[in-house]
């Protein structure tokens, strides 16, 4: 489900992966045209609060596995911004642990985490039948020839641009 929710004069395109909180501000413009198409914000659940369904059902789904937040922050919002749905993790092992929960399309992955570091992590998940052909991407600082690929695995080195980030994306699992 695409939803469109009004930030100050300006109105965003968003497709939401879970629940987002429209504040009092953004419920003032509940209704809204929108190149030529209506749209219309949630009713609230309480005051000054409306929940806005997910988009799951809809747009495939891309992990982010990461540990700096700021990286996970600015992949996740461009990502969203061409309309995919993704959601971010900061360690490894939570990301095995939740994968049957997120069931992503892919993966991008930061080599250097703490605790279990990306290349246990990618072993762990081509081990595993049910997400050995799951396509990933794996981001580092270290040079691409340094790091072994395999069969739905491309290297993205850092730093990247969004439209690289983007194109290779899409590349792997097709537009949003």
């Amino acid at each position: 489900m695409d939803v469109t929710i009004c930030v100050s004069e300006k109105i965003s395109l968003i497709r939401l992966t879970a629940y987002t909180v429209l504040t009092a501000e953004r419920q003032r413009d509940r209704r809204r045209t929108v190149v030529g198409r209506e749209i219309a914000a949630v009713a609230p659940a309480r005051s000054g609060i409306a929940l806005a369904p997910s988009a799951r059902a809809l747009a495939k789904q891309v992990l982010v596995i990461d540990d700096e937040a700021y990286i996970r922050d600015v992949e996740i919002l461009v990502l969203s911004a061409v309309g995919y749905a993704a959601m971010a993790l900061e360690t490894a092992t939570e990301a095995l642990d939740r994968l049957t929960e997120i069931r992503p399309d892919l993966i991008v992955l930061d080599l250097s985490l703490p605790g279990m570091n990306g290349r246990d992590f990618l072993k762990r998940l081509r081990a595993s039948a049910a997400w050995r052909h799951l396509s990933v991407i794996v981001t580092s600082g270290f040079p691409a020839d340094d790091i072994v690929t395999e069969p739905d695995t491309q290297v993205l080195p850092k730093p990247f641009s969004d439209t690289a980030l983007v194109s290779r994306v899409r590349s792997l699992i097709g537009e949003a």
